[in-house]
């Protein structure tokens, strides 16, 4: 029997992720899987064949247990697997023995942009649904600019999560929080900083295809293009740019990209706009605990920036 590829688009927030979901979604209507906040669709669900995951917000390690798709699990896998034997014996079955098809590819984008993009979403523009998340914006509403990215940036050694199966936006970590105090608040805001650095180093290497954000907004034409030829969705060219045009930054804001709207999810959608907010003490503070992560991934070559 032939499958068609499952697909998944595994990426980490503030990286264009709704935008390409969108965009796959109508290239993809009668397969793709409506994703959830706590991402229990992939972690407490079996992975259903021939299906497109959007906005998969898991490190590699994670992905690769779950999904059976390294059958050599770590401790962490092998407690997972224990405590979901039959999701994981399912996905073990069609991965590894029936050797169903299976493509993704990676979105990532400069960390630097993807903190600023945070800040001004968790403080203005995001849906939230949680009581601590509004206690949160109190908070960055309260404090000045530059204190309000230092809270994302953090101090000390990074959280790793990597193949730990914890992400930091679990519900049940969120049903915690709603009784957490400002303390609490800011070191949990780390940890999404730190959750995102996790996700874009594990995968970085991998053989997928990765694609940047930067690339995706110079050339949209080309680059859905490469991602749609490589998950082997069957959508003509015609559909497909006329998908991207319904979609586009313009037309969904009616504002050119760098035109900015503070109070909207797509605020600028620019690279480099990271360079407006970062003071000196920012900077300094984000190549202490990020810099390494800006090298390996690519957007710099050393801490000279």
């Amino acid at each position: 029997m032939n499958f068609s590829p499952t697909v998944f688009h595994i990426t980490h927030h503030k990286a264009g992720s709704q935008w390409v979901a969108e965009i796959l979604k109508y290239c993809a209507l009668e397969r793709f899987q409506r994703p959830d906040v706590d991402l229990s669709f992939f972690y407490n669900t079996p992975i259903k064949p021939e299906t497109v995951y959007l906005t998969v917000y898991v490190p590699k390690k994670d992905f690769e247990h779950v999904t059976a798709c390294d059958p050599r699990l770590s401790w962490q896998g092998i407690k997972y697997s224990m405590g979901h034997p039959q999701l994981y014996m399912k996905n073990w079955v069609n991965f590894q023995m029936k050797r169903i098809p299976c493509r993704r590819f990676i979105v990532i984008r400069d960390l630097r942009d993807t903190l600023v993009s945070l800040y001004f979403s968790w403080k203005i523009s995001h849906v939230f649904h949680f009581p601590w998340q509004f206690k949160s914006r109190e908070l960055l509403s309260e404090s000045t600019e530059e204190q309000g990215l230092l809270y994302w940036i953090g101090e000390g050694e990074r959280t790793r999560f990597d193949g730990r199966f914890n992400p930091p936006f679990l519900k049940a970590q969120y049903d915690l929080m709603n009784h957490s105090k400002a303390n609490d608040i800011v070191a949990f805001l780390k940890k999404i900083l730190d959750y995102i650095a996790d996700i874009q180093v594990s995968w970085i290497h991998d053989d997928s295809l990765l694609i940047r954000y930067e690339d995706l907004i110079a050339d949209e034409i080309g680059v859905f293009e490469r991602i749609v030829d490589h998950c082997q969705i069957p959508v003509s060219r015609d559909r497909l740019h006329e998908i991207i045009r319904y979609n586009r930054f313009e037309t969904v804001t009616g504002r050119q990209r760098g035109e900015e709207n503070i109070q909207a999810h797509q605020r600028k959608g620019i690279a480099g706009d990271w360079r407006n907010y970062f003071s000196e003490t920012i900077k300094n503070k984000f190549k202490a605990r990020f810099g390494e992560v800006l090298i390996k991934t690519g957007y710099e070559k050393d801490l000279n920036w």
